[in-house]
């Protein structure tokens, strides 16, 4: 049933994407209230079953405006079909659409590649615009393109239904309550052991740690990077506030690829949510942004990228 409903959004993602208009790429605030009045299913059940869509790669899911807890300004993602066709018309519309907003607004009109030159500095301050929005929306799609086409085997309608399956699995156990979670384990009498296990684990995660950042400083990143990974190795860093560290490590334009580079942007947005209320990340306010904001400049350019 849920793996139906979930194949029910992503076809309404996909006639969503079919319109050449403003309205092609569906906003997470406004998406998710259209599946709860058309669908019925609540805005928590719809969430998991997007991230399923996400993880599976059906879908992919752009950040259009940035979280800001000054203004009230929640984030809003927008959603595409991972299909080279839909990602590449979709580049062109919005390219087109950012030259004419761009043109209404400032009187003049220049090239999709100079007017990327001149709005990049200032992105930030575009946050929730019109013309800000659609600008994530151009960049995003060619930067999307780029990486279905470097990744293509992760992109191919067996591999999408290979992790469908699973990600659905894990989207309806996330609803499971945490109560039944415990009393199933104490049913079949494994509450215990899975106790016993998830200590052994996280007794294992922090000798990892100990040992990653010993390794760190004696062996070569490559080399670090192949034994623990960089999800592992990521995580390790943000736990030590390593944050003008990875900065450079971003700059350097070697070590971490397109992928690595999203999966480090979604960490970095769940540390910001605590940015305000943690004295100590406070203090680390400036090195997160100078991170955030390197993340974004080589997902948008690269060190050689000249947009299309």
């Amino acid at each position: 049933m849920s793996k139906k409903i979930a194949q029910e959004i992503f076809e309404e993602i996909r006639k969503k994407n079919e319109k050449a208009n403003i309205e092609s790429v569906p906003h997470s605030n406004d998406f998710i209230h259209y599946l709860n009045i058309t669908i019925g299913i609540e805005p928590d059940f719809a969430k998991r079953l997007l991230k399923a869509l996400v993880n599976s790669h059906k879908i992919f899911a752009i950040e259009i405006v940035s979280e800001d807890k000054v203004n009230n300004e929640p984030r809003i993602e927008g959603y595409i079909e991972c299909n080279l066709k839909t990602i590449n018309r979709l580049k062109l519309f919005f390219q087109d659409e950012l030259i004419r907003q761009y043109e209404a607004e400032h009187y003049r009109r220049v090239s999709y590649h100079q007017l990327i030159k001149e709005i990049m500095p200032i992105i930030n301050t575009l946050n929730n615009t019109p013309l800000g929005q659609t600008a994530n929306k151009a960049i995003m799609m060619g930067e999307l393109e780029r990486m279905m086409e470097k990744n293509f085997s992760e992109y191919t309608e067996e591999w999408k239904e290979k992790y469908f399956d699973i990600e659905i699995n894990k989207a309806i156990a996330g609803g499971t309550p945490d109560k039944v979670k415990y009393e199933a384990k104490l049913k079949d009498g494994r509450g215990k052991k899975k106790t016993d296990e998830s200590a052994d684990s996280k007794t294992a995660g922090l000798k990892n740690y100990s040992d990653l950042i010993s390794k760190n400083k004696n062996y070569p990143l490559e080399r670090v990077l192949k034994i623990y990974g960089v999800d592992f190795f990521l995580r390790a860093q943000l736990r030590r506030r390593q944050f003008d560290y990875l900065t450079k490590l971003v700059d350097s334009d070697k070590f971490l690829k397109n992928s690595d580079l999203l999966l480090l942007k979604d960490m970095l947005f769940d540390i910001k949510k605590d940015i305000n209320s943690d004295p100590k990340l406070t203090e680390f306010r400036d090195d997160i942004y100078s991170l955030e904001r390197s993340i974004t400049h080589r997902l948008y350019f690269g060190q050689n990228y000249i947009p299309q």
